[in-house]
Formats: C-alpha cells, structure tokens, sequence
C-alpha cells in the first residue's frame, strides 16, 4: 500500500510548469496530444465518452480528456489514492492560495479553481477548504473557461452556508441574485438602486433581464449602472452586480400547458475570454411529457470541449419544467419558444430551438 508521502513524492516529481501552463504527470494540456498519453501510461481502459480517456498510473487512476477531432489534450486529472493535504497540492502546482473561484459538485464537495497561467482545478472530499484532496487537474485555458461557466452548486453541509439572494422582487421577475447577465444589450447609464433599474426593465417590453453593477466595483470613484439586455444568454454569480430575468409568461402557443414538444437541440450561445462556444441540449421523447438526452459545449469549430452530461426533462404544466442532470436539478420554464434553466446557484441558461 502507498504511503501519503510517498503518493506525494511521486507526483510532485511529475509536476511541473511549461510556459506558464501547469503541467501534470508529464503532460502538459494543450499542448501534449492522446499519443503521449499513451506512451506515457500504456493502453486507455474502454469508457463510454470517446474523449475521455482512463489510465492506471502507480495505483491511482488517472484521466485524460481530449479534443474531439484533434486529440490534443484538454484535461489531466489524477484521483488520489491517499488524500493530500490542500498545501501540498498547491505547492505541486505552484499556485496561489486563493483560487480564482469556488463551486461544489454534485455530491456537494467543494472544488478550486485556479486561473491562469497554471488553470488548475483541485477537488475535496469534503464541503470545505479543511477536507483533504481527493483529485486534481491541470486544464487547457479553453477547457477552463467553460468549466468556469458552469453552475456554481451547493455544499454537502446544507444551503446554510450559502449567500442568500440580495432582495426577492415584485411578480414579473425572478429572484435578483449577486450576478452578472450576459446577452444582447438594449442599453446602459447611471443607476441608482436594483429596484429602479428593474421598473425600468419591466416598462420596456424588450428588456427580458436586467443588471446593476454596483458603484466602486471596478473602480472606487464609479457609479453604479443599470444594463438593460434584450436576449438573455447566461446569467452567471458574481459579487460585481445584482441581476434579475423577467418571467416570460405564458406560451402564446400553449397558453393550457397541457402539452409541449420539447425534443430536438436546443441552443445557448456565450463568449468566454472573447472566445465564442455554443451550449447545445439534445433531447428525444422518453414519454408523455418527459424527454433525456445529453447537455454539451462546442467551439466554434463544431469540436466539442468536455465529456456530454446526462440529462433528463419533465413538462409539469403551465410553462414549468423540472431539469435533472448528472450535476443537479434544477427548476425551469418554457415560453415563446425559449427554455429557461434557474440554477439553485443563481446561474440562468437561456435556451432557444433550432
């Protein structure tokens, strides 16, 4: 059985920076392909995801995700055997101690995430920064980009440590959280409260969302200003404003909700780092009401970043619907042709059909 120290030994040996980028057990992502890969680790176990690839390195497993189309590798991530101390992991990596964010995954254990130039994710097995590592990765800055746009989640411990939501506003609009709404812009000036800003949202019949960003954010001497947007792509956590989507009412083409046909590919267009991905949601019938399919992200290129996520939805009637997916549940809504996916985290994705 390996000892902790020399589970550490062995992969602070192979550890190391490559032009800035972390490099993991000799591979370095985004630059290294699934050829060195395989000569680094032998043959990849068979998975169900062609881009994901699973190896046994000195007793601990080892996975490897790569390019669809390319091979080039996106992700490294070894699951450890012992768990390590977080200031161990970090000095493997060379990063700082304070990540650039923080989520939790589906079983509620908390992940780091730490930005460039090393774009390192570091996962705990438990729901806080005391809970030893259980996993870590070095990342490609694009595959990091859009992990960083996934749905923050909720620790294992209760949603008691969680921010609650800045003020719960009149009918008309969902809840204004800590966020910052991405879209299509209608436009922009001085602000002055959240409240002001969304009566001025909810006046315009083209506003679908709205955004405060606070005054000295950015800058101390700013004033706060209000954003109208018109086409509601994300709408993603952050302390830099307080946000808010108006509810859509009901589908013009269904005002009972009865009955809806929700299969096909639903699409989310966001930009990250002023590189622009497209989200697709693949959904078949799996019954009356109910359809499953896969949730995923491409470049521009068609090339998919990640591993497809499993998910199932459900038309409960009135324009609800219930998301599951392999990460969390969420609740949703679908009017005039959009569905529209809130998040426990105060993340929104806004989805419409081809």
């Amino acid at each position: 059985m390996n000892s902790p120290l020399r589970v550490t030994l062995s992969i602070l040996l192979l550890t190391g920076l490559v032009a800035g980028q972390a490099s993991f057990l000799s591979l370095t992502p985004g630059r290294h392909s699934r050829a060195d890969a395989d000569r680094r680790f032998g043959k990849a176990a068979a998975t169900s995801d062609p881009t994901l690839l699973e190896y046994t390195d000195g007793g601990r497993k080892v996975y490897v995700q790569v390019r669809e189309g390319t091979g080039l590798i996106d992700r490294v991530e070894a699951l450890f055997p012992t768990p390590l101390d977080r200031a161990t992991v970090l000095k493997m990596f060379g990063v700082a101690t304070t990540p650039a964010t923080t989520k939790w995954d589906a079983r509620g254990r908390m992940q780091e995430y730490f930005g460039g130039p090393h774009f390192v994710v570091i996962t705990h097995g438990g729901h806080d920064a005391a809970s030893p590592l259980i996993r870590a990765g070095a990342y490609s800055s694009e595959l990091f980009a859009v992990a960083m746009q996934q749905p923050t989640g909720s620790p294992s411990k209760a949603a008691a440590t969680q921010s609650a939501p800045e003020s719960r506003p009149s009918g008309g609009f969902g809840p204004m959280t800590n966020s910052n709404v991405n879209g299509t812009t209608l436009t922009f000036y001085r602000g002055t409260t959240p409240e002001k800003c969304q009566a001025d949202c909810g006046a315009d019949p083209k506003c679908k969302a709205f955004g405060l960003v606070k005054a000295g954010y950015y800058n101390p001497t700013d004033p706060p200003m209000c954003y109208l947007v018109a086409e509601v792509t994300f709408l993603n956590p952050s302390d830099c404003c307080i946000s808010a989507v108006k509810d859509q009412g009901t589908d013009v083409a269904n005002p009972a909700g009865d009955e809806v046909d929700l299969a096909g590919t639903w699409t989310m267009p966001y930009t990250v780092a002023n590189l622009r991905y497209t989200r697709y949601l693949d959904l078949s019938g799996a019954g009356k009401n109910k359809w499953s399919g896969t949730q995923t992200s491409r470049r521009q290129d068609g090339s998919r970043l990640g591993s497809p996520i499993p998910v199932t939805v459900e038309y409960l009637g009135a324009g609800k619907v219930r998301y599951n997916s392999s990460a969390q549940r969420a609740d949703a809504t679908f009017a005039n042709g959009k569905l529209t996916i809130r998040f426990g985290s105060g993340d929104v994705a806004v989805y419409t059909k081809q």
